[in-house]
Formats: C-alpha cells, structure tokens, sequence
C-alpha cells in the first residue's frame, strides 16, 4: 500500500508524474511495436495494410479484457477475483465469436457483423442490473451478476472500440478498400497519441481514488485538473503533428499518391478532435478512480457507439467518406460536453455522499 503521508503531503504534480511516467513510457513502447509491426506488413502491399486493418478490432479486444480486468481487480482484490473465476469461463465463446466476426468480414457481410457486436453491447447494459440486484425472477448475485452478464454480452460481441471499428469498415467498405486502409494506419499512428494520454490516465486512477477515499476533496479536484491539462498537452502535440507532416505520416505505410493524399485528408480533420478528447479521456478514467463505473460507461457509449456510428452514417451518406472523418471530431466536442457534466454530476452525489455520512 502507498504511504499515507507521501500520498497527503506530497505535492500533486510530482505524485501524478511518479505514478504516470513508468505506464507513459510502457505504452511509447507498445505504441512504437504496433506502428513497426505495421510498416513491415504495409511493405507487403496495399492489400496487406488493409488485412491488417479489418484484424485491428480483435487486438483492441484483447487488450479491453486485459485492461478491464486490470483496473476492477486493482480496485477491489477479493470482488475482483470472485468476478474473475465467472468472467474467464466464458474465454472459449468469446473466441469463437471473433472467429465467426472474422468471417463474415472475410466474405464482406458487414452488416452481420455490426448487428451481433450491437446486440451483445446491448444485452451486457440490460443485463447488469438485472443480475447485480435481482429483478423479478433473477436472484440477487452481485459482483458475480456483473461477471455473468459481461460474459453473456461478450458471447455475443466484442469491446465497444472493435464495434466502433467494425462499424466504420462497414461505412467505408460501400466506398472503397482505400478508406479502409486509411481508417487502419489512422488506428495505428493514434496510438502514440491516446496511449501516452491514458498511462497519464491510468497513474492517476490509483491517486484519485485514494485522495477521494480520504476525503481529500481539493486534492481529488487539483489532481482532475493537472491531469486534464497534461492530456490536453499531448493532444496539442498530436493535432500539430497531423497538421504539418499527415503526407509523411501516412507515406510510412502506403507508396500510393492517390492513397496518400486521401489519407492527408483524413489525418487533418480527424486531427481536429484531439483536443477536446482530452477531456472526455480524463473525466472517464477519473471517473473509474472514483469507482464509478457506469457514468464512465456511459462516456464511452457516447464515444464509440451512441454518438460516433450514427454521426458517420449520416455524414457518409451526405459527404461520402470524407463525413466519416468529419463524425470523428463531432463526436468528440458533443462527448466532451457530456463528459463534463456527467463528472461534475457524479462527484457532487458523491459529496453528498459522503456529508451524509459524516
């Protein structure tokens, strides 16, 4: 356990860097094998990059579980195991599923694919409240109701990040592979972007938590705030990056003019989110510090379900592919604000919370 006085008394800044810096430096690391790996697969060809591509869902799923069942045992040891001997057993369907997913790719049936990773999203929701708390001929199972219900939702479906992307493959698979493949490299170079963010994120889970379990109010706000504008430093960096050099960027996986202007494109309006997707990152990841998990859900719905997939839809109907680059930045300012508010919300229930009891 951490010292109680080094966690009181230490200055924030220097606590969050001590805690951040090893899980930013650990994700540079993976960032840099997921970028390499790529560029010697898109050496191969265009059609390559593109494979690699439409099998990116399932790595963003591998590492959704890992890192799902990282934070909830992190947060509580002995409810985290009890979750864990459930949610395991459904390992097996969870990989037939992805290999079922990735067939109906192979032979183009999009929209197979997009329905079932829908209705497992859907039946896990509906599901946990059901399971946890008993309603009507359901017993009350707790912590292992929101294992059985997790494995059930993802018998049927995926992490919500691989919904996302196999949704937005379906969109631009009516247009051409090109899009695909951009979409792909998109994917890849963002890496070195959100994943430096969420090591930030992930040092300041443990701190937050602790701070907010002590009563520690500012300190739990202050630590909100930095971590929010050293996010926001990155993103800065990630938006300039994409405004200068996207031609260059995107040249490391593709020799194809056509491909690369396209794909210039892409980087520059995608790139117009970055910012203020800091803060719906932060707001979710302090919001899992807190043990709020649900309005932190409900940040992701909004980033990778509820708000993107029918924004792209709409906009690639109207502007081709180009409104599915356009959905990204969209999204982001409209989950911003409802990050905002669904933070400030859960916080102050939380004081109230805790004044009761006092």
């Amino acid at each position: 356990m951490m010292n109680d006085t080094f966690m009181k008394e230490k200055p924030v800044l220097p606590l969050i860097l001590s805690m951040a810096l090893p899980m930013v430096l650990s994700m540079l690391v993976n960032s840099l094998y997921n970028i390499i790996d790529s560029f010697f697969v898109a050496q191969i060809g265009e059609e390559a990059m593109t494979a690699l591509s439409l099998v990116y869902p399932v790595q963003n799923f591998i590492n959704a579980v890992g890192i799902g069942f990282g934070v909830g045992i992190n947060a509580v040891i002995e409810l985290g195991v009890r979750y864990s001997v459930i949610a395991f057993a459904f390992t097996l369907i969870i990989i037939v599923g992805v290999t079922f997913e990735k067939l109906f790719q192979a032979v183009g049936n999009m929209k197979t694919t997009m329905i079932s990773l829908m209705c497992g999203c859907i039946t896990n929701i509906v599901l946990d409240p059901v399971l946890i708390f008993g309603y009507g001929p359901f017993p009350e199972m707790g912590i292992e109701g929101a294992a059985l219900a997790t494995g059930i939702g993802q018998a049927l479906t995926l992490a919500l990040s691989s919904l996302l992307i196999s949704a937005l493959n379906a969109i631009l698979a009516a247009y051409s592979e090109v899009y695909i493949l951009i979409l792909g490299i998109y994917y890849k170079l963002q890496t070195f972007i959100y994943l430096p963010a969420n090591g930030i994120v992930q040092g300041m889970r443990p701190l937050i938590g602790y701070n907010y379990g002590a009563g520690e109010n500012k300190r739990v706000s202050q630590i909100y705030k930095i971590v929010l504008c050293m996010s926001g430093i990155i993103m800065v960096i990630g938006t300039v990056i994409c405004l200068l050099i996207p031609g260059q960027l995107i040249g490391l996986f593709t020799h194809s003019e056509a491909t690369i202007q396209t794909g210039e494109t892409a980087l520059r309006i995608i790139g117009a989110g970055f910012i203020v997707s800091a803060v719906s990152v932060t707001s979710s990841g302090a919001l899992e510090g807190l043990g709020k998990g649900t309005p932190s859900l409900l940040i992701s719905l909004c980033r990778y379900v509820v708000v993107i997939i029918p924004t792209a839809f709409l906009l690639s109907r109207i502007f081709g592919a180009v409104g599915v680059w356009n959905a990204f930045w969209i999204t982001e300012a409209i989950t911003a604000i409802i990050s905002i508010c669904v933070y400030y919300k859960a916080i102050a229930q939380s004081r109230l919370s805790q004044s009761t009891v006092k």
